[in-house]
């Protein structure tokens, strides 16, 4: 388990982090806590005595360790030194050992445009991918408002993001940037969590303001922990109350891990098999589907319709499209806004204006005179890798129908194109999750009630 905990200074990250790394230990897991914050107090929160925080080097200032690891001098402008300097013997070796959990204390590291702290930022960003992708403790990192010192790649194997807000324009605004970098690094899970609540009021004006992003789990308001923070105490032990709201964050956490990893698992097999499904029978299955379509009661008074261009293995939408736009019918196709993650939807009126987009999917070409909204189809038809029979989706895992579906608001009906090899009978599913009404494969029309 490797958890990335950021938010504005102040709103609390620090004390979940700390109690998080409590519970995870309390199950005999070994837990590296990583104080990756310029003002760090990590060990504040973990009740060590002052006298003893200040023995802990931070790794930024042990400045004959980066030259050996580097092969640099500190405050030497350009050269040449290592990028991938061995790092592997750093946790014990620069930890401070509390029973199952070790503490390691980052320190301030300048950007890396200043030159000479470039050596620095080389050993940390190789620290955290070491900690990150290739050991199997728990890691849990107390990050500084944003995630700048991780890459793409090591921030894609993070298994959760918590961004901490608390009632206040200023922890929002920080939430909302650490969101856009997030979308950056590709990260994929990143949950909301509410600190210092005093009331359903505190809540409503987060939930506000956070974007449509649900809140995982809320922290009440603690003088105890106020208190504990005063005195240096751990906050695993100043408050039974907020030890346990934690708990609860951690178990949704666990759910929500245990439950991705069923359905990359499913996605993967089910991937498979469709993509081994022999040319000459994908051909006769994809005829079969857009007979269907073109016999279904809700397609023929539909004037507007939400489609899309078939990629790779998924059915096959191109003649559809054709049979469509011969039909007079309006065609609305997506276009992949990675920046944003998010759909942008054009009207074409000819197959001749697609052209290979993100991924190499085909997509319309963007121009302004024909963008449109969800709202403005009669219908709509998505895809996806596996569906079941309670209309249940797992798309490819990059959350962009589940915005768009969301965005829409009124009824419309929301049909899958699908083989057969990808219906199952149940899919783990969570309560916001869009389903669809209706699958057509190359067997049958599955209606759901």
């Amino acid at each position: 388990m490797k958890i990335a905990i950021t938010g504005k200074g102040g709103v609390g990250k620090t004390t979940l982090a700390s109690i998080l790394a409590h519970l995870f230990a309390a199950e005999g897991k070994n837990v590296i806590a990583v104080d990756a914050d310029p003002d760090a107090n990590l060990a504040s929160a973990f009740g060590i005595p002052r006298e003893e925080a200040e023995k802990i080097q931070p790794i930024t200032e042990m400045t004959e360790l980066i030259q050996e690891r580097t092969g640099t001098q500190k405050g030497s402008m350009g050269g040449i030194f290592t990028l991938n300097p061995k790092v592997d013997d750093l946790p014990e070796g620069a930890g401070y050992r509390m029973n199952r959990i070790l503490l390691l204390v980052i320190g301030k590291v300048k950007e890396a445009a200043t030159g000479c702290y470039c050596p620095e930022n080389v050993l940390l960003r190789s620290l955290l991918k070491h900690l990150i992708v290739k050991r199997d403790d728990v890691v849990i990192l107390d990050m500084e408002a944003g995630i700048e010192h991780l890459t793409r790649g090591t921030a894609e194997s993070v298994d959760a993001f918590i961004v901490v807000v608390e009632p206040g324009q200023r922890s929002i605004q920080t939430a909302n940037t650490v969101f856009g970098m997030a979308r950056k690094l590709g990260v994929g899970r990143v949950f909301v969590v509410a600190n210092k609540v005093r009331g359903r009021a505190d809540m409503e004006f987060i939930e506000r303001h956070i974007g449509g992003r649900r809140v995982f789990g809320s922290i009440s308001f603690s003088p105890a922990v106020m208190e504990a923070d005063m005195k240096g105490a751990a906050s695993y032990s100043c408050s039974g109350e907020t030890v346990n709201e934690v708990r609860e964050i951690k178990k949704r956490i666990d759910m929500r891990l245990s439950s991705d990893l069923m359905k990359k698992d499913l996605r993967k097999k089910l991937l498979r098999a469709r993509d081994q499904i022999p040319p000459d029978i994908r051909e006769q299955k994809d005829l079969r589907i857009r007979e269907a379509v073109l016999s279904l009661p809700e397609f023929m008074p539909a004037r507007a319709i939400l489609l899309y261009a078939s990629f790779r293995s998924e059915v096959g939408t191109i003649k559809l499209i054709a049979d469509l736009l011969s039909m007079g019918k309006r065609v609305i196709l997506p276009r992949v806004d990675e920046r944003n993650t998010a759909l942008v939807l054009l009207e074409i009126r000819s197959l001749s204006e697609l052209s290979k987009g993100y991924m190499g999917i085909p997509e319309p070409q963007l121009s302004g005179e024909s963008l449109r909204v969800a709202d403005d189809a009669d219908i709509a038809f998505i895809p996806g890798a596996v569906f079941d029979l309670s209309g249940n989706r797992l798309g490819y895992g990059g959350g962009y129908y589940d915005i768009l579906l969301s965005k829409i608001t009124r009824k419309i009906p929301v049909i899958a194109l699908a083989y057969e090899e990808q219906i199952v009978d149940l899919i783990p599913a969570e309560e916001h999750d869009v389903k669809v009404d209706i699958i057509i494969t190359d067997a049958r029309v599955i209606r759901i009630t």
